[in-house]
């Protein structure tokens, strides 16, 4: 089990790498996709959106409950721009609806050692109230798909931005203005959805071979218990040991 999982995980890492490589070339134009050409444009990301940056509610959290909404803060947002809270908390405001997210809404966390970090928001996570340190833009279609905009901040220039931005007082952070500032490399958009789809195809692989890692591991735990507390037994067959239960228990069976 030790083993398949330690294959899982290089596997794992090697993908995420292999990834990290075609979004570092697809999206600064080093790469092209058959089909495409032509110069790509550099606009400031303001002038790509519905609306102006919006900061989020300012508002404790509160225990978890499902007649709540949920709140995402920075703390809430994975490396990889996913949510995954730990544990789940809501927000209870009587103003929490102006700071629901819609799908498309990409947040951006905008202090701290982790300003920079971004979302983008999925039907699929549940209602979302976004909280005060984190900005929340609003793509225009005519000018970025959000998928392409969550995937251009992994890239190694929206990086370089941020520590430059950031790093010009003693606490890092990026206030709303600034980051419509943020100089934004863009293709024609069907070039655009064309770079998202490769990249949503490599995503989906990943996520199956990471539940199949976390099927795999929770697997063992279950294995770990039925073992290292008798309730299963091994037993050899030849060289080889495999699993068998105590008497007592007739409805357990030699695996």
């Amino acid at each position: 089990m030790d083993a398949l999982l330690g294959g899982l995980d290089r596997f794992i890492a090697k993908n995420r790498n292999l990834k990290q490589a075609a979004v570092q070339q697809l999206l600064t134009g080093q790469t092209r996709l058959p089909g495409f050409s032509g110069e790509w444009k550099v606009k400031p990301l303001v002038d790509c959106l519905l609306s102006p940056p919006t900061y989020g509610i300012n508002a404790a959290a509160v225990p978890y409950s499902d007649r709540l909404p949920t709140y995402i803060r920075i703390t809430d947002i994975t490396e990889d721009g996913r949510f995954r809270p730990d544990p789940r908390v809501s927000v209870q405001s009587q103003s929490a609806n102006r700071y629901l997210l819609t799908e498309g809404d990409v947040v951006f966390a905008r202090t701290g050692a982790s300003v920079g970090k971004a979302y983008r928001y999925r039907i699929e996570d549940g209602p979302l109230v976004f909280a005060g340190f984190l900005i929340r833009v609003r793509p225009n279609p005519d000018f970025i798909m959000s998928t392409y905009l969550a995937a251009y901040v992994t890239t190694q220039p929206y990086w370089n931005w941020v520590k430059l931005m950031s790093m010009r007082s003693g606490q890092p952070g990026i206030n709303g203005n600034e980051f419509g500032q943020l100089p934004v490399h863009l293709p024609p958009v069907d070039e655009q959805g064309a770079i998202s789809s490769v990249l949503h195809d490599m995503d989906t692989e990943l996520e199956a071979l990471e539940n199949r890692r976390d099927k795999t591991r929770a697997l063992k735990q279950a294995m770990m218990q039925e073992l290292l507390t008798g309730k299963t037994r091994l037993v050899h067959i030849g060289d080889t040991a495999c699993l068998n239960s105590p008497a007592p228990n007739a409805e357990r069976r030699t695996a």
